[in-house]
């Protein structure tokens, strides 16, 4: 056994990471993003998911971060510009191409939930975190408080992203 297998090189770090790898399902197709170094683009996989045919290969300009898909079908990614290191919402076309939906100063962008409507993530601005909520319908952008853990963003029943002010007011505040 080498000693890049040993239990002591997790411990030092010297082990390689892992590729990160987010899917999505698109009719018969399975589809891949996989980030397979650090500060790479990332390598977009299709494969048929009936044959195993891969039928779509080729490198992104973004490096990938989450994938999500809403119930309709609609496969949305959070990707990071390789240039700038902005973070975006991307909408993955039938056309296999993706649609920049949202670029963002912001530090971070995480934990993406998909409804038919729209698209809720959370985002660290330094100060605190906050819940990014994009209209798909017509582009608004808005931040709230985070959704509290037992609401989870979604409600599994109707499938759906929960609308914000349903739970909140205007201030952000849970409602008495």
């Amino acid at each position: 056994r080498g000693e890049e297998d040993s239990p002591t090189a997790y411990a030092s770090g010297k082990r390689k990471s892992m590729p990160e790898i987010f899917t999505a399902v698109d009719g018969d197709r399975v589809h891949f993003w996989m980030n397979p170094v650090l500060g790479s683009g990332a390598l977009h996989i299709a494969v048929n998911g009936k044959t195993g045919e891969v039928t779509e290969l080729h490198w992104l300009l973004v490096r990938v971060k989450e994938s999500a898909q809403a119930p309709d079908g609609g496969i949305y990614l959070i990707a990071q510009t390789l240039d700038r290191g902005l973070y975006q919402l991307l909408r993955y076309q039938s056309d296999g191409q993706l649609k920049v939906l949202l670029e963002t100063g912001d530090k971070s962008l995480y934990q993406l939930w998909a409804g038919n409507d729209k698209l809720v993530a959370q985002t660290d601005n330094g100060d605190a975190r906050l819940s990014l909520i994009f209209d798909l319908r017509s582009s608004e952008v808005r931040y709230r408080q985070p959704l509290e853990y037992r609401y989870n963003g979604r409600d599994d029943t109707r499938q759906t992203v929960i609308e914000p002010e349903s739970h909140y007011d205007d201030d952000g505040e849970t409602p008495a």
